[in-house]
């Protein structure tokens, strides 16, 4: 085993096994095939509506959409698209399923991972500690969780990694194209997301120490094709400013600031008051532990200090970086100290700070402490802390993924394996635009329907709003939520029923739509009893007769379902633990709260609940209640 050990091939063969038992352990091969969820929702499904567009609109690289209808049609952009691009060749191949493009992440994270325990061996000369720092990294919640996810922060992280890995490659060997590779691999990492030109900027810094021959320490030289590396650092700081000087003309062209391509004002901690100040600092201890294990978070702070402390010991270059990849991640952290605290997945590229943390401090501990270094009860100290650390990322998946506190999804029912077959049935075409509410994210919900329009994003918040996106092409109202069907405001856009899916309602709509079926009406029994309440407070209906019989307001939601509320708002509601009792409910209207017309004679309706019985007064009880028939079934007053 020791002789194999000693084959390159064989411990990336290793790495790589290990990799995958981890990611298994993490859930991948469940989580593989879902839609964007869990926490940032919002943002995992920008970045899966750019690809999926691609794939359906004719791959224009300069042309980025989502689903989202802004000032344009969708055109949007945040971070250089080819990520995006890739995955949309590949829906071109294989079909546009969403497991391509996590495995896509989970690739480029494998093989980041895989740069990383290259960059540490050849640092530290020590295969144990070479596997174990990847593993440490990976076993962050937070890489775990968006390791093969949608956001592409974990591959412009990797990228970084293969740039690291490369530039000390180069330091080795000092082959030219050692150096180019990491200059591609850091363009490519800050084009992806900006914030990992961290490395970047302290890298050229070190080379513009060098090149004017400053104080470096007591390292050597490191850049010795001083044209080259100037021109290398010169083309990529001139290509990513000019994307992103484009992307922010595109996003002005098309009036989009969702995506964030500019400092959004008020997020730096120079501009945010005291009492934001305190709860953001507040909200990043709250965020802590879905960063690290907080004993983890612990020892980076003491080894940090560690390697201050003794950097006479440390690998001047490597040190060098350390302490400015510090003053590059506290001043991303001030410039967007307040997004971050909602945007947590922003740090997902200062991961490179605890990276070099440990590569510094395994290198100084080894010099320093060579005995307890090379000590196998210290070796299995570090095992235990890894598995440790493994095992309660693991933990987080129950909030990530099982309904816990960080598990964000829209309706259920827009995740349902039929739902998208089922908008193509009811004649909803791929160029028909829909309203879809309620949804304040972006592209959520129009993501999985896989067309574009509206979200509450929009601020749909009156009847000017809607009509507007009417103008603009909207066709269908779609609504998640039973509740909005008794607004006053959506109930004119709910006259003609198109279809209902595990009470996800659609309607076809135009700007003369009204629902008439909406009314007041009065219910009453074959025997000319009729339904009331007592008060305003009242839970309980009572038997009454016409003289004082009050009007129930009825919600027609189509196809033949209905609901009933009082003035105040409450909706009339039944329940099979109280023997199918009739009571006034509080204010939502899920199943219980809606009923079947059954025709029974013209305009004669029988109510029917969801479980299938019948409306009708208890006389033994004297309450109005649930039954098999409708012998005495109560009747819809027209």
């Amino acid at each position: 085993m020791n002789e194999r050990l000693q084959n390159p091939n064989f411990q990336i063969l290793l790495f790589v096994v290990l990799f995958i038992i981890t990611a298994i352990y993490f859930e991948y091969p469940a989580t593989m095939i879902l839609q964007p969820q869990s926490m940032h929702n919002w943002r995992q499904a920008d970045c899966a509506s750019f690809a999926r567009i691609y794939y359906e609109s004719g791959m224009h690289f300069f042309e980025p959409k989502v689903y989202n209808v802004l000032a344009g049609e969708g055109n949007a952009v945040g971070e250089f698209p080819i990520l995006y691009y890739f995955v949309a060749l590949l829906y071109k191949i294989f079909g546009p399923y969403e497991f391509i493009f996590r495995i896509v992440n989970t690739c480029i994270l494998m093989m980041g991972l895989l740069s990383l325990f290259q960059l540490s061996k050849r640092l530290l000369n020590d295969l144990f500690f070479a596997y174990l720092i990847p593993f440490l990294i990976f076993a962050s919640p937070l890489i775990m969780l968006f390791g093969n996810n949608y956001l592409c922060d974990i591959s412009s992280l990797s990228f970084a990694f293969m740039g690291w890995n490369a530039l000390l490659k180069y330091r080795a060997n000092q082959q030219r194209k050692r150096f180019w590779f990491s200059i591609i691999f850091f363009t490519l990492a800050a084009l992806l997301k900006l914030n990992s030109v961290i490395s970047l900027v302290a890298i050229s810094t070190l080379y513009f120490i060098e090149f004017n021959q400053w104080e470096m320490g007591n390292r050597s030289r490191f850049f010795n094709h001083k044209f080259d590396n100037f021109i290398g650092f010169l083309l990529s700081f001139t290509i990513i400013a000019s994307w992103y000087k484009w992307a922010i003309f595109y996003n002005e062209k098309y009036q989009v600031t969702f995506l964030g391509t500019k400092i959004w004002p008020n997020w730096s901690a120079w501009d945010t008051t005291d009492e934001t100040f305190l709860n953001t600092i507040n909200g990043f201890f709250k965020n802590a532990p879905i960063n690290y294990f907080l004993p983890t978070i612990v020892l980076l702070i003491v080894l940090l200090y560690f390697s201050n402390r003794n950097r006479n010991l440390a690998d001047s270059f490597m040190f060098q970086s350390l302490m400015l990849v510090l003053i590059g991640t506290l001043m991303f952290i001030f410039t967007f100290f307040f997004g971050i605290k909602d945007n947590i997945y922003y740090t997902i590229n200062l991961y490179i700070f605890p990276t070099l943390i440990l590569l510094n401090a395994c290198y100084i501990f080894k010099i320093k402490y060579p005995i307890a270094f090379k000590s196998n009860v210290f070796r299995m100290l570090t095992i235990l802390f890894l598995l440790i650390n493994v095992v309660y990322a693991k933990s987080l998946n129950k909030d990530f993924y099982h309904q816990g506190k960080e598990h964000h999804r829209i309706n259920e029912n827009f995740y349902h394996e039929n739902f998208r077959p089922f908008i193509d049935q009811v004649g909803i075409k791929k160029n028909e635009k829909v309203i879809s509410i309620p949804d304040h994210t972006p592209n959520a919900s129009l993501y999985s329907i896989g067309r574009y329009g509206w979200s509450d994003y929009n601020y749909l918040k009156d009847t000017f709003s809607i009509n507007n996106a009417i103008r603009k092409g909207a066709k269908y109202l779609i609504i998640s939520n039973a509740m909005m069907l008794s607004s006053p405001l959506i109930e004119n856009y709910t006259a003609n029923y198109v279809g209902n899916f595990e009470n996800i309602f659609i309607y076809k709509i135009d700007l003369n739509s009204k629902n008439l079926r909406n009314r007041f009406v009065k219910l009453k029994t074959k025997d000319n009893y009729y339904i009331s309440w007592f008060d305003d407070n009242a839970a309980d209906l009572q038997i009454t007769d016409a003289t004082t019989a009050k009007q129930f307001y009825m919600i027609d939601i189509g196809d033949g379902t209905i609901a009933f509320k009082i003035n105040t708002g409450r909706f009339i509601a039944s329940n099979k633990e109280t023997y199918g009792k009739l009571f006034i409910n509080t204010e939502w209207m899920g199943d219980w709260e809606t009923f079947t017309k059954i025709e029974i004679e013209p305009n004669k309706y029988a109510l029917k609940t969801r479980e299938g019985k019948f409306l009708r007064l208890n006389k033994e009880n004297n309450f109005i209640g649930t039954a098999d028939n409708y012998s005495e079934e109560i009747i819809l007053i027209e």
